[in-house]
């Protein structure tokens, strides 16, 4: 839809920071906790956007989506590594750690040997939504977005990977 009601880069990127910092905010008000926990507020961060796009408010591309993946996206992966707290989680014990690396190689795995299993099902470039969607489960949604533009996903596969990402992950 190229005729959107907003088509300013400036004015989309407020309103999609406002929509997020809208949502979580929201999440923290105690009359809403219950809520949030059935429908975590990751889900409405994507539902709403997308559902703005469904409705002709957003755009299904702009310039600012690429100047967020590229420069926004990697200061926040990197926020978050300085921000892991390495004592606590050695703290857990080696049973806890055992199992993330185990579940890690069970994602690096799994993908590969899935894709190769259906490969004859699946569209050419389905590996792309494999990786991606592998990216998410290690490393979360910002990883997910950062994996999906390295491997050169398209935005029209975004969204099924989502519902994936996300009916498997909070389902």
């Amino acid at each position: 839809m190229n005729n959107a009601f907003l088509s300013d880069p400036v004015t989309i990127f407020a309103v999609l920071s406002g929509i997020l910092a809208f949502i979580f905010w929201l999440s923290t008000l105690p009359v809403l906790k219950g809520f949030f926990e059935r429908l975590p507020p990751v889900i409405w961060a994507y539902f709403i956007p997308m559902f703005l796009t469904t409705a002709g408010v957003l755009p299904e591309n702009n310039a600012v989506y690429g100047l967020m993946a590229s420069l926004l996206l990697p200061m926040a992966l990197f926020l978050l590594m300085i921000s892991v707290d390495v004592p606590a989680i050695l703290k857990l014990g080696r049973i806890a750690l055992i199992m993330m690396v185990t579940g890690t190689v069970g994602i690096v795995l799994g993908g590969p040997i899935a894709y190769l299993m259906f490969k004859g099902a699946l569209p050419e470039n389905a590996w792309q939504a494999f990786a991606t969607l592998s990216g998410s489960w290690i490393g979360g949604t910002a990883n997910l977005l950062f994996i999906k533009d390295t491997v050169g996903m398209s935005d029209a596969m975004l969204g099924p990977v989502i519902i994936v990402d996300t009916v498997v992950g909070y389902g």
